[in-house]
């Protein structure tokens, strides 16, 4: 096993919107001082995000995905945002209106940051194991809806906020 500082960067974005889609792509994209890979999961309330799920880069067999939609989630309701903490490097809510103001590169250096400390701080974490937050959450009774995208190497770059409003204009049916 690789030393606590080369072991993957495991990050929760609580985001229903496209700020949080944007995050999760400069999370994904950037890399940090070690050259970690990075892992997001897309924690939100909504099922598929304003249609999102369509649109975002599917899993090619070239890569691992790095990036995991877990939808149809409450935090603070079907999970504590505490427990979220205990399960991930970085939990990261760029939708917080005390956020809403931040720029978009000051908000991934501090949760990358955050996840540099949070490493650094629980060492034992597996490297190669996935949150178990779909298992607690199926513990739970949630319905939750998941997906896995974006394979290590890709690079996507999507104007997340059209894409978004784009995507309002859907009918959806249930």
């Amino acid at each position: 096993m690789p030393e606590s500082s080369q072991r993957p960067l495991r990050i929760a974005v609580i985001s229903d919107g496209a700020t949080g889609m944007c995050l999760a792509e400069n999370l994904l994209t950037t890399r940090t001082a070690g050259e970690r890979q990075v892992f997001v999961d897309l924690i939100t309330s909504r099922p598929a995000p304003a249609g999102l799920l369509s649109t975002a880069p599917a899993p090619t067999g070239t890569g691992t995905p790095r990036l995991r939609l877990i939808g149809n989630v409450q935090v603070g309701a079907d999970i504590e945002l505490e427990e979220l903490h205990g399960l991930y490097d970085a939990v990261v809510t760029p939708d917080a209106p005390a956020l809403e103001n931040t720029d978009l590169a000051t908000l991934t250096g501090a949760a990358l940051a955050s996840a540099e400390i949070t490493a650094a701080v629980f060492p034992e974490r597996p490297q190669d194991v996935p949150p178990k937050v779909l298992e607690l959450l199926a513990a739970r009774g949630v319905a939750v809806t998941s997906w896995q995208g974006w394979p290590a190497g890709r690079s996507v770059s999507a104007d997340w906020a059209a894409l978004e409003l784009a995507a309002r204009g859907v009918p959806v049916c249930m």
